[in-house]
């Protein structure tokens, strides 16, 4: 219930303020940050951490995970995660922590502060100012002969989860006909979801990894994901079942650019794919065989949304 009223303040605002539900300008974009994107309480610690709070985190980090305990009294709320422990500590409400699984270990987190990286500069010179990706550091945290790589990142003030997140994308759907600067809103944010995955490697395409921001102004890259092994075609099918079906041609259009290929030849390749939807415990594989079949499908749908 609390989520469905968050959806009608966000609404509400679009309504009365009419001219900041538009796109903006670029070069305004970032600037525009801090009043449409609500960071968590604990933000006035600088970042990346360093100094007394570093020392404390690595303290408390340390109690946590070795071993790691889901109970234990510094953590505040577990977030869902496929291949690795994400939480946030109460005594730092403004930072998420990712603990590496035993497949990714302290590799795994620089493997992933790499990869956070290549996108930063794929988002920055192509200027994707729809998209925000979270500051990141590498933590190495120590236990007698005991070593684990932790990331720890800013946190937005969001709805998480693969559901939740489904329905806010698709409130937003429904308002396309009564607001079009919002239809037109969101087809950027596709088309520029579309480049990340394509020519930033962004990985693991799911609604709780790209989730939007209350007011649907943003899209924050909460998971780029260089460990799992998915094919750039299975994520461009994972976006497009994200996706409204308007907007098919423009994410086709924006993935083959950075593919070097006609969108004849794209669509082919994605006819080769299979692909795996995941919403909260529900999970399945299904393969791409005809667009528009897909996009029939997708449609229906978002007529028979989760309740």
């Amino acid at each position: 219930m609390f989520v469905v009223f968050r959806f009608w303040i966000a609404l509400a605002s679009c309504v009365i303020l009419t001219s900041g539900c538009g796109a903006p300008s670029i070069d305004s974009a970032h600037s525009e940050l801090d009043a449409s994107v609500k960071q968590g309480p604990d933000t006035k610690d600088a970042f990346p951490l360093k100094g007394d709070a570093l020392i404390k985190v690595k303290k408390e980090l340390a109690q946590v995970i070795f071993p790691f305990s889901r109970e234990h009294p510094f953590i505040g709320r577990l977030y869902p995660s496929a291949t690795s422990i994400v939480f946030d500590l109460k005594n730092f409400a403004g930072l998420i922590f990712k603990l590496m699984g035993d497949e990714g270990g302290e590799e795994g987190a620089k493997k992933r502060i790499k990869q956070s990286d290549y996108v930063r500069e794929v988002v920055a010179s192509r200027r994707l100012f729809r998209l925000i990706l979270p500051e990141t550091q590498h933590l190495e945290i120590a236990r007698d002969d005991l070593r684990k790589g932790i990331i720890v990142e800013r946190k937005y003030s969001l709805v998480h989860g693969d559901i939740p997140q489904k329905r806010l994308y698709e409130f937003y759907y429904e308002q396309f006909k009564q607001n079009p600067a919002l239809q037109e809103r969101f087809k950027e944010i596709f088309r520029q979801l579309a480049v990340v995955v394509s020519c930033g490697g962004a990985n693991d395409v799911l609604f709780r990894n790209f989730p939007l921001t209350d007011d649907g102004q943003h899209v924050i890259l909460v998971d780029v994901m260089p460990i799992l092994d998915r094919s750039t075609y299975a994520n461009l099918i994972r976006l497009l079942w994200m996706a409204h079906p308007d907007f098919y041609d423009t994410i086709l259009q924006g993935a083959s650019g950075c593919l070097s290929m006609n969108e004849e030849e794209l669509i082919n390749k994605l006819a080769e794919t299979s692909f795996y939807l995941n919403y909260g415990e529900v999970g399945v594989v299904k393969s791409f065989k005809n667009l528009e079949e897909m996009k029939k499908e997708r449609k229906l749908s978002l007529k028979e949304k989760i309740k």
